[in-house]
């Protein structure tokens, strides 16, 4: 895609016929979504590799992972996409704790929000998270668009009023 607006994008491929409401695919979808809209705001990557390392490396967290682990698949997942950007790596001083970072925000906002699960509304809070992070350490600005949540009606667990995507006006 050329857009440049990552929930855009993110909405789009919530539509596609093998994202379920909830799933470890949410993992990968984070930071494929931000290294799209990265490289469609004019941040400099190979867009193919960059997916493929997202694919592999989201892939690696498991379901669950929220409630199990104690840290959402989706902040990992920007987590990811910063690594990836920075080609940042376990032994690279300088670039060591920056990923580190949107991922702590990213966690502090999900955590704001509370439980239980939702993947849609932790995959755009950790988007909305991460745009903010871009924009302050790589000087790359992403538009961000607002809409409603539609997927609520197959989220039995969904908080209604207490998520802050249910009754946003389009």
């Amino acid at each position: 895609t050329e857009e440049k607006d990552p929930i855009k994008i993110l909405f789009h491929i919530f539509e596609m016929d093998k994202v379920h409401m909830h799933g470890p695919e949410h993992h990968s979808i984070v930071p494929g979504v931000l290294l799209a809209a990265y490289r469609n705001n004019g941040g400099e990557i190979d867009l193919d590799d960059a997916l493929e390392l997202a694919f592999e490396r989201g892939s690696q967290v498991p379901g669950g992972f929220c409630g199990y682990w104690g840290t959402c698949g989706s902040a990992v997942g920007t987590g990811i996409y910063a690594s990836i950007v920075l080609c940042g790596s376990p032994l690279k001083q300088e670039t060591w704790s920056v990923p580190q970072t949107v991922t702590a925000r990213s966690l502090e906002a999900i955590a704001a929000v509370g439980g239980p699960r939702c993947c849609k509304r932790v995959s755009h809070l950790a988007i909305e998270v991460a745009v903010e992070w871009t924009k302050e350490f790589l000087g790359v600005a992403m538009p961000i668009s607002h809409p409603r949540c539609r997927h609520f009606k197959w989220n039995r667990e969904c908080l209604h009023d207490g998520c802050p995507f249910f009754g946003r006006p389009e």
